[in-house]
């Protein structure tokens, strides 16, 4: 399942949506020429700088949607248990509350982090409204986040994003949004954030 989230740069938006294991992804060929680059499994190695409110959280990736307010996977932490990362060489940690129907419904896979600090000198992301959130079939996302590079593998340490389309949207108590693509998700990019382009803007 993704949280909406909405960047805004000027008058250009991004849509991101957060949680991102909860989605059934399909991957039936990766279609990068370069192995090396194939993480995220299908995805390319993105500069961290360009995504500063994405940080990794240990096991997991994240969100900074404001600068003490932090956004995960409820799957990556026990409600009511801390997490922390590391940035510019600060140690940042909050306690988490998982969304209050996470326990009955396993797609409302939501996490928020009340941090011990204010992070400074960075662009946080912006929950959406949900007309900017809307979902619709064929609808194109930018999956991203700290995961392994295949399957049972290990971390590498890199960032990185690839493209999905949208096969099924949320229907009443499941939350959760279908992809198909050349992109599929890896352990450890739970709770990383998606994007939705809108108007002429290229993430």
């Amino acid at each position: 399942m993704f949280t909406q989230l909405n960047r805004r740069l000027g008058l250009k938006k991004v849509i991101a949506y957060l949680g991102v294991s909860i989605v059934t992804l399909v991957s039936p060929h990766l279609g990068w020429a370069n192995d090396v680059e194939m993480r995220l499994i299908g995805g390319t190695v993105a500069d961290p700088s360009d995504w500063p409110a994405s940080p990794w959280i240990g096991n997991c990736s994240a969100t900074l949607v404001g600068n003490r307010v932090l956004l995960t996977a409820a799957h990556c932490v026990r409600d009511g248990a801390t997490k922390s990362f590391k940035k510019e060489g600060i140690t940042f940690s909050g306690k988490c509350t998982h969304h209050p129907s996470y326990r009955g419904n396993q797609t409302a896979d939501f996490a928020l982090c009340l941090l011990n600090r204010e992070v400074s000198n960075v662009e946080f992301e912006v929950i959406a409204s949900p007309d900017e959130a809307l979902c619709a079939r064929g609808q194109t996302y930018l999956w991203t986040g700290w995961g392994c590079q295949r399957w049972g593998g290990g971390r590498d340490g890199r960032f990185r994003v690839g493209e999905v389309s949208t096969i099924r949207c949320p229907s009443g108590a499941n939350l959760d949004i279908v992809t198909r693509g050349k992109v599929a998700l890896c352990s450890g990019d739970s709770g990383g954030g998606g994007y939705v382009q809108e108007g002429d803007y290229r993430r």
